[in-house]
């Protein structure tokens, strides 16, 4: 199926702009829901790089917008032609992301690092001592598993340290030091030359639960450094870390649909699971909505704009903002859920909720070739008192087809030749013919026989040979297609073309002529329809059983020669009914 741009399939979920903003290069390949596994499963594509560092809030939306999912997968390749060199250039700070999320340490290690490419290897250069470090955290296999995930790239990752200089190893030790005293890791060691100017310690501030009275300003536009703000957001996710003095880095990531912020403050364990726990970890039931109060601080450790919080409060949900003001609701009568492949994501369940709250009676379903939300309709239609009406975007093909097709208003006593072929297979594009049957019939009569064997210059399978009673020893020293179909066309000349279920045998021949540069033209006639239409009491309409009806012998059935020959015969009968009942003429066949 085409794959649809990210905006347009997930345009409706609750989730900062700037996060559609940013994944808005990427096209949806597929979306698969697992509902006994509570999962989503989304694949994404695009030729440009996307900032991979929003994908987890993307993913936490998905989480968001439905009751029934509490785990996500999100797979993202890029199809590119770029070279490795460029990709590494470009795909650097995604790598450095994946990193980050392993061991800070590893991210450092690796942040001002130089990259030099081989026929396999990419050797990563550190500017210090670090590689161990790299190793045994096995980042080299997170990066050359990232390259095989996102490009389908095969290469072997390998880091080389780097020396340190004497004037920079006091330096490096004392900021080491200072990493394992202090209650939060916001610095680590890099060399001067490569610091335009000091780092700041983050500053500690003491959080506490209180009512924060003031009113919320919008995130977005309200991050400037060092600026007092009250904001209200959802709670996105929580993390936890755990410093080496056993107290807690507490980071909640919120949103107010404007923009999203990291929410941070420092709790001992015991004071975090009695007073905090609840307020700021997600609920899989509903959304949690939070007032904090803070200071807007530069990050030096997670490399981002955060709130260090000083106070904290429970807050409402705001309130919707989208009703249904008609006098008189309408009924919807076009709704696709998720289970319309690649066209919605939202369950019959939210529908029906979201229609009750606007008033609404009925609304209709009418997924894409599948009734399979009917049982969780049949639900939903108990938990609201919505009326739901059953219905389906049905696709339907005429399983008949035409019984003539090309005709030229020819009547019965045209010339006629019924043939039949026998293949090494059923696929027109990649097997050959083996045998040619065909018998020329003028005014009800035969007039002329045609049958040849055809070398197909390969083994043929047991099937085959079962199937149709010829053997690779019948075949050998038999001329190949290119001397024998010339040689049937020529005998066909503009004769109608009549077989039954002739559209397996015409698209062998017309492959053919396709090939050979030869093009037919001739009017065909499918017996197989034409049964269909005249005795539509049978079980089945195959060739044995419409000859049984029509008390027709066939001997040898499959091989081409005996087909053709009792198929000439139940042509001629039906020929004779269908003048019986007035229509006389080719072009008339097809509307009876």
């Amino acid at each position: 199926m085409e794959n649809r741009n990210f905006t347009k399939v997930f345009g409706g979920l609750e989730m900062p702009a700037v996060v559609k903003s940013s994944l808005r290069g990427l096209d949806v390949k597929s979306v698969r829901v697992y509902k006994g596994q509570a999962l989503i499963e989304v694949e994404l594509e695009g030729r440009n790089i996307v900032n991979e560092d929003f994908l987890p809030v993307f993913k936490d939306s998905l989480v968001n917008s439905f009751d029934f999912v509490n785990k996500t997968q999100v797979f993202v390749k890029y199809d590119t032609k770029e070279d490795i060199s460029s990709i590494l250039k470009k795909y650097f700070k995604n790598i450095l992301c994946a990193v980050r999320e392993v061991n800070r340490f590893c991210y450092f290690s690796l942040t001002d690092s130089e990259n030099e490419v081989s026929e396999d290897r990419i050797l990563f250069k550190l500017k210090r001592p670090g590689a161990f470090l790299l190793y045994n955290n096995k980042i080299d296999k997170v990066i050359s598993g990232l390259l095989k995930e996102r490009f389908n790239l095969d290469y072997r990752v390998e880091f080389e340290d780097g020396k340190l200089q004497k004037s920079d190893k006091k330096e490096a030790a004392a900021a080491v030091e200072k990493f394992y005293e202090s209650d939060a890791p916001w610095e680590v060691y890099r060399p001067a030359a490569a610091v335009s100017e000091p780092k700041k310690r983050m500053p500690r501030i003491s959080a506490k639960i209180a009512e924060i009275e003031d009113e919320p300003v919008p995130i977005k536009g309200n991050l400037n450094e060092g600026e007092t703000v009250v904001f209200k957001g959802r709670i996105i996710s929580t993390e936890i870390t755990e410093t080496r003095k056993k107290k807690y880095i507490v980071k909640t990531q919120i949103t107010d649909e404007t923009y999203s912020v990291t929410v941070k403050f420092f709790a001992d364990p015991e004071e975090y699971e009695d007073s905090y726990k609840e307020l700021v970890e997600k609920s899989k039931k509903k959304e949690k909505y939070i007032k904090v109060k803070g200071v807007v601080t530069d990050d030096t450790f997670d490399r981002e704009t955060v709130l260090m919080m000083k106070e904290i409060c429970a807050a409402e949900a705001p309130e919707k903002t989208r009703f249904d003001n008609a006098e008189k609701k309408r009924v919807e009568l076009h709704l696709h859920t998720n289970m319309s492949d690649m066209d919605a994501i939202t369950p019959i369940t939210a529908y029906a909720k979201r229609a009750k709250e606007w008033g609404h009676r009925a609304i209709a379903l009418t997924d894409h070739g599948v009734v399979q939300a009917f049982p969780e309709a049949i639900d939903a239609a108990k938990d609201t008192g919505i009326k739901i009406l059953y219905g389906c975007e049905a696709y339907i093909i005429d399983d008949l087809g035409s019984i003539c097709e090309n005709q030229k208003g020819q009547g019965f006593d045209a010339e006629f030749v019924v043939f039949d072929l026998e293949t090494t297979g059923l696929k027109k594009e990649t097997d050959k013919i083996i045998e040619i049957g065909a018998v020329k019939v003028k005014n009800g009569e035969v007039t002329d026989k045609f049958s040849a064997f055809i070398n197909p210059g390969r083994k043929l399978s047991d099937k085959i040979v079962k199937l149709t009673g010829i053997t690779d020893d019948m075949l050998e020293g038999k001329p190949p297609e290119e001397e024998v179909v010339p040689k049937f066309l020529e005998f066909c000349g503009d004769s109608v073309l009549v077989g039954h279920n002739v559209g397996f045998d015409i698209g062998f021949i017309r492959r053919f002529g396709l090939e050979a540069g030869i093009k037919i033209e001739n009017t065909v006639l499918d017996t197989l329809g034409l049964a269909r239409a005249l005795y539509g009491n049978l079980k089945n309409h195959k060739l044995d059983t419409v000859c049984d009806h029509l008390g027709v012998s066939l001997l040898n059935h499959h091989r081409a020669v005996d087909d053709a020959g009792a198929t000439a015969v139940i042509f001629i009968i039906m020929a004779n009914e269908l003048q019986s009942k007035g229509i006389d003429n080719l072009n008339d066949i097809n509307v009876f």
